[in-house]
């Protein structure tokens, strides 16, 4: 992977034309050539851009809720008590899986600016992709088999997190700006509907066919979309890079450094991209500061039900799981219908922030305030009120399902 000046950084823009991949036009030279265009009208390649990463995302994100539908077999699997089950694979699993993800995506960014784009985001979908298919072929049913499944849920985290921040440059360099809002709110769609399929998927096929064949599943379609990735698309930053190559005389390296020249840096991250002074400058802002204050304690519950939820629902309210799991992808799926009008009504009310700014924050306050609701109602309701003889939800099962996602308005 190329290593790129600081010089070379400025550029959020794309150098690609409308002529093929390796075009080397840029939207800053024909600023209103793509600009007004609505995104099915632009360019063909920039439309297979736009669907590679939404597809790959989709199906990274496919990874995450893969093992909540079948906690219960995965636990008989690994030989684990009942207690076993919440502390390690509820607990310890989801710890490493977030924690680590969230850890290596600040890694992640830097590395992003420092090498070619397209080479870190086919790393960080293999490094989800491999261990995923692997354990899910070779892993023994014993509780050893628990350690490898760990390390193989790190290093999903590790690719999950590590995405964004790769998705959302390499996506800023290749679309013009009228775009990239949309970019970025679609790709976080794949993110939310690929979850929700992928939990699907494996609460509807895992209690037939077992729980790792999921995984299999997931793991091979994800496989195909870096190999297309890698072969299909190109940081438009390597291009330029070659480009300037090309044009500059042939210099002796050694000889311009001994009669005065600069420098050159080798390939590679220094502490210099890792300057922890840009976080504080983030921190300096007071609404930065009150957004992580609810983000962080605010992610807490939802992930205790995006782990728990279809498990609860098949032991504990005696749902089947294939039922349990239905509950959940309506869940997801209001997740994504209130995100997407909350960002709606969001950009409108902050467009206007002069005026409305205090409807800006009531509408991120009432999204918060309401959404522990309908799961307070759903774990004191009784039995017969969520769960049918037949063992499906119940209409106010899914009601409660649909108003869980309201926790999302404030995203």
């Amino acid at each position: 992977m190329a290593a790129y000046a600081p010089s070379d950084l400025r550029t959020r823009r794309s150098n690609f034309g409308a002529s093929g991949w390796s075009s080397e036009n840029t939207f800053d030279e024909k600023p209103d050539r793509h600009d007004s265009m609505p995104l099915w009208k632009l360019p063909r390649h920039l439309q297979v851009t736009f669907v590679l990463l939404f597809v790959t995302a989709m199906f990274l994100h496919a990874d995450q809720n893969l093992a909540a539908p079948n906690l219960s077999a995965i636990a008989n699997d690994f030989q684990m008590t009942p207690m076993q089950k919440d502390s390690r694979l509820g607990g310890l699993v989801q710890f490493g899986f977030f924690l680590v993800g969230g850890a290596v995506s600040v890694l992640v960014g830097p590395a992003a600016d420092q090498f070619d784009r397209i080479s870190v985001l086919c790393g960080v979908v293999l490094c989800g992709a491999l261990p995923s298919l692997l354990m899910s072929l070779m892993v023994p049913s014993s509780k050893a088999g628990f350690f490898y499944f760990f390390m193989a849920r790190i290093c999903t985290g590790v690719a999950i997190g590590g995405s964004f921040p790769v998705l959302f440059a390499f996506s800023a360099d290749v679309f013009p700006p009228s775009q990239r809002t949309l970019i970025s709110g679609a790709l976080n769609a794949a993110g939310n509907i690929g979850a929700a399929l992928g939990g699907l998927m494996s609460g509807v096929i895992g209690p037939t066919y077992g729980w790792r064949l999921p995984f299999t599943i997931i793991a091979i379609p994800t496989l195909v979309c870096a190999a297309l990735v890698r072969l299909c698309l190109s940081d438009p930053r390597t291009q330029q890079k070659a480009k300037a190559k090309r044009e500059e005389p042939v210099m002796n390296e050694a000889f311009s450094a001994w009669m005065g020249g600069s420098e050159i840096r080798g390939e590679g991250l220094s502490m210099e991209d890792l300057d922890l002074t840009k976080f504080q400058k983030v921190f300096a802002v007071k609404s930065n500061v009150l957004v992580f204050a609810q983000a962080l304690p605010g992610c807490i519950p939802i992930s205790v039900i995006v782990t728990f939820l279809a498990d609860y629902l098949a032991t504990d309210q005696g749902m089947a799981v294939e039922a349990s799991t239905a509950i959940t992808a309506i869940f997801g799926m209001s997740c994504l219908c209130f995100g997407v009008t909350g960002g709606f009504l969001g950009q409108r009310l902050w467009n206007l922030r002069q005026k409305n700014m205090k409807y800006f924050c009531m509408l991120t306050a009432s999204g918060m305030l309401v959404a522990p609701l309908p799961f307070m109602l759903l774990v004191n309701s009784s039995q017969a009120l969520i769960t049918t003889p037949a063992g499906r939800p119940t209409m106010f099962a899914f009601f409660l399902a649909l108003c869980g996602g309201s926790a999302a308005l404030a995203g």
